[in-house]
């Protein structure tokens, strides 16, 4: 396939590098402690020991946002990494680690294909295999975690889709993230029917085969059949609840909480704010005072690479206009639900955010390229190395306060 072919061989070893070292920085806790709440991990062991002895689970974890269930497919999917493990408490953390090896990997491949360019595609697996973001997310299990996979997935489909319609294998990729992605959290369940509509507008409906729709409907009725079941059998009882999540009246000061944590996630892959690990709270001054010394060397860095600029081959970017849609629907349709009276929940964890986790990185790895095309070379070495930095330091306080944990 094309799709996983490589122009450059040092590509294939810089991404087999990236690959290694994202495996060593996931190695899980042995009793799987995290700065995650704790409580969920004993709660997905049970059920998967449910699965074990063989009962059918036709709810998955319960909302936050109110009282609904997701459906059941986040059960089934971290299954065998808990069987294999014996049911350890690390098990569901290797689940984690596993699809965001996947996310990585896909999203050098993605970039690569979408933008024409394996040296940004690789500056994008790069920075997100050291994020203290990722980091973080492979020490636990939650069903949220698996969102940014399928959404690359799903975003990635609807691409190909738009280029050639007839695809069975994408139709087929573009049913199944659904199917899933729609499972594993509120914000997905939402987001990514709209997206459909959009994307099925936006290319004419008229134009999309019946034979795709027969396909994304078949796919779909299969993965969500155990959840069809429960829902036939009570009434349909757990999806009336869903509509808990809509209403409440206007509340401005909520609202502009949820604009504060919706820039917080874009800089959560930097800086860890968010209320599960705050990195500034728990690396004290020693960590203020190094991000602050960082990023006041960065003027220097600029005058002096301004002066003596290098220009370096790194190729081109093509983006085409089904691309340039595709990319404004992942971000732009999920960041207006963001704003809608969703219960008006003051606090939307940065876990509400995965659906945009790739495309973080992807954007984060095109603004660096723009300045490596400018001839700021030495600006970027900086950013890199200060990136790395901050992330090793990040990492050093999240080890050492796990550890710490009772």
């Amino acid at each position: 396939m094309r799709f996983l072919e490589f122009e450059n061989r040092k590509t294939a070893y810089c991404l087999l590098v990236i690959a290694l070292v994202f495996i060593i920085l996931a190695v899980p806790f042995k009793d799987g402690r995290s700065t995650y709440a704790h409580h969920e991990l004993g709660r997905d062991l049970g059920v998967e020991r449910s699965i074990d002895r063989g009962v059918v689970i036709e709810l998955g974890p319960e909302s936050s946002l109110g009282g609904f269930h997701f459906g059941p497919i986040y059960y089934y999917l971290i299954y065998p990494f808990v069987k294999l493990m014996d049911f350890a408490p690390y098990s569901l953390a290797i689940a984690s680690g596993f699809f965001m090896l996947l996310t990585i990997i896909g999203t050098f491949f993605v970039t690569t294909e979408l933008f024409k360019n394996e040296i940004l595609a690789l500056f994008a697996s790069g920075l997100m295999t050291v994020s203290i973001l990722t980091f973080q997310l492979t020490k636990y299990g939650s069903n949220p975690n698996l969102v940014p996979f399928f959404s690359l997935v799903l975003f990635y489909s609807l691409k190909k889709l738009a280029d050639n319609n007839r695809s069975y294998f994408f139709a087929s990729a573009l049913a199944v993230s659904f199917a899933v992605a729609t499972q594993l959290h509120a914000v997905p369940l939402i987001t990514m029917p709209l997206v459909l509509i959009a994307a099925a507008v936006a290319t004419d409906i008229k134009n999309v085969p019946f034979r795709n729709i027969l396909i994304f409907l078949v796919i779909n009725i299969v993965i969500y059949l155990p959840y069809l079941r429960h829902e036939i059998q009570n009434g349909f009882s757990n999806s009336l609840a869903l509509f808990s999540l809509v209403g409440g009246g206007l509340s401005w000061n909520i609202y502009l909480g949820h604009l504060v944590q919706f820039l917080e996630f874009f800089f959560d892959p930097f800086l860890s704010l968010h209320p599960f690990f705050s990195s500034l709270d728990f690396g004290g001054v020693w960590l203020r005072t190094l991000s602050i010394c960082l990023l006041l060397v960065v003027p220097g860095v600029l005058y002096f690479n301004l002066r003596n600029r290098k220009y370096l081959h790194v190729g081109d970017i093509v983006l085409d206009a089904s691309t340039k849609r595709i990319f404004l629907l992942w971000f732009l349709i999920p960041s207006i639900v963001f704003f809608l009276p969703l219960g008006l929940r003051a606090d939307f964890r940065y876990y509400y955010f995965f659906i945009l986790f790739p495309i973080v990185y992807i954007f984060l790895a095109r603004g660096i390229f723009s300045l490596l095309k400018a001839g700021l070379h030495a600006l970027v070495i900086y950013i890199f190395a200060a990136f790395v930095i901050l992330q090793l330091c990040q990492i050093y306080i999240y080890i050492d306060l796990v550890t710490s944990l009772t």
